[in-house]
């Protein structure tokens, strides 16, 4: 086991960027890591000091990892069973892997955290004190580069443990082998499952901006859990993509697929991994309707409306958005009320605009295809019309619960899916120079 203390420093970008790689549609974004590639020799991640990845004792020589496993979190309970569990469903499948734990977690809640997971073979640790989670998974991707990885499995940070006997586990090798198989290797979105009352963000907004531009639409958008070839992981590294900035109450991986998407890679998904028991206890309504998180998420989605749009609406695949948990995680009784008045009571704080779903999400995709965009503007403007869509759902499905409970969640994705084909109808024509029915 090796630690390294790394301080605050902000983490290195990719040192031979790809020549051939299309230039950011946002120029704003491009000198994000500068502060970042003045500090590169100072930085453990990439070998540079004299002191980094150094044993503290002498042990067995392990062989060269095909496959690191990266987590960027504060010391929490389930570091241990979480970097156990992915690196043996990596382990199963014959890969020599190595575990990369970015503690963010401050000088003193390090020292006093229980021990490292030592009973994880060819484990690291970098201690990175305050760094925001973009910045330290930049930090855990820089140090799979310079040690020249194929694989990289990228931890979410703020799901459950797997149990390395659990079935659970293997949805980590199966992300691992459908990498294998994509025909430009990019990102495996090995996605958790998440309850549709609780995630109503990815439900409305975040699927359907993600199917014009990913080309899927992804089980949990907001998450954080990815498997990445080493292509990606260069591709993720370019400075337009700034993952030292991506800060707030909610980390996620869409800066990442679109970096990917940018560079012509891949991107898929395996089945949801259902969450273990009790973990999705009813949230409190501020965490769910939160402007914090949208507006931390947000800008990334949107900046998927710079990549090449699809020549019609033909290729697209149907606005199926998937759903999963739903069954199993009900809604506690009362809190489709509780959010349709949180969501009246935050729309009435916001400014006025006559526009119905989806024609607002329309226009903020439409403009942030053009350049030098501010895209936390077109979040914070989309945030009023956003709640006011939400008001009308959850009373609305208030009364389809009152003639028939079960039919609660069919209606609810039903409409959401009815919004996203309208919006997908209204950015991408049906047929370029076609009628709907493909004849001219």
């Amino acid at each position: 086991m090796t630690t390294t203390h790394v301080g605050s420093a902000t983490p290195p970008t990719a040192d031979h960027p790809h020549n051939d790689l299309p230039s950011a549609s946002h120029t704003s974004d491009t000198n994000t890591n500068s502060t970042a590639r003045g500090e590169q020799a100072a930085n453990p991640a990439t070998g540079q000091a004299a002191t980094a990845n150094t044993p503290a004792t002498a042990g067995p020589v392990l062989p060269d990892p095909r496959t690191v496993v990266v987590l960027a979190t504060a010391r929490d309970l389930d570091v241990t069973t979480r970097l156990r569990g992915a690196a043996a469903a990596v382990r199963s499948l014959g890969r020599p892997v190595r575990t990369v734990l970015i503690d963010t977690g401050s000088p003193t809640s390090t020292a006093l955290a229980a021990h490292p997971p030592t009973e994880v073979e060819d484990a690291r640790t970098v201690s990175a004190p305050g760094l925001c989670w973009g910045a330290a998974v930049a930090r855990g991707l820089a140090y799979a580069r310079d040690v020249r990885v194929d694989t990289v499995v990228l931890l979410g940070p703020d799901e459950p443990a797997d149990n390395p006997a659990s079935p659970r586990a293997a949805g980590f090798a199966a992300a691992v082998t459908e990498l294998e198989v994509q025909k430009k290797p990019g990102v495996v979105c090995s996605p958790q499952a998440r309850p549709w009352w609780q995630d109503p963000l990815s439900l409305h907004v975040l699927r359907p901006l993600c199917l014009p531009s990913l080309g899927i639409a992804p089980l949990d958008p907001a998450g954080a859990t990815l498997v990445l070839s080493a292509a990606a992981v260069t591709a993720a590294l370019q400075p337009q993509w700034g993952l030292d900035d991506i800060t707030g109450l909610r980390p996620h991986g869409l800066s990442i697929l679109t970096a990917v998407r940018h560079a012509g890679l891949s991107v898929s998904q395996t089945p949801a991994r259902q969450p273990v028991a009790d973990h999705f206890r009813p949230a409190k309504v501020p965490s769910i309707i939160n402007p914090g998180v949208f507006a931390t998420v947000l800008p990334a989605a949107l900046r998927l409306g710079a990549l090449r749009a699809p020549a019609c609406r033909a290729s697209l695949p149907a606005a199926r958005l998937p759903l999963k948990g739903a069954v199993a995680y009900p809604p506690p009784p009362g809190m489709l009320m509780a959010l349709a008045q949180r969501c009246a009571d935050e729309a009435r704080a916001g400014r006025a605009a006559a526009d119905t779903w989806p024609d607002p999400l329309v226009t903020a995709w439409r403009q942030a295809r053009g350049p030098r965009v501010d895209l936390t503007a077109l979040a914070e403007d989309l945030w009023p019309p956003y709640l006011r869509w939400l008001t009308s759902c959850y009373r609305d499905a208030i009364d389809v619960a009152c003639a028939d409970p079960t039919g609660v969640v069919d209606h609810c994705v039903a409409r959401a899916e009815r919004a996203a084909k309208d919006f997908l109808d209204a950015i991408v024509p049906s047929f370029a120079g076609h009628t709907r029915d493909g004849q001219r």
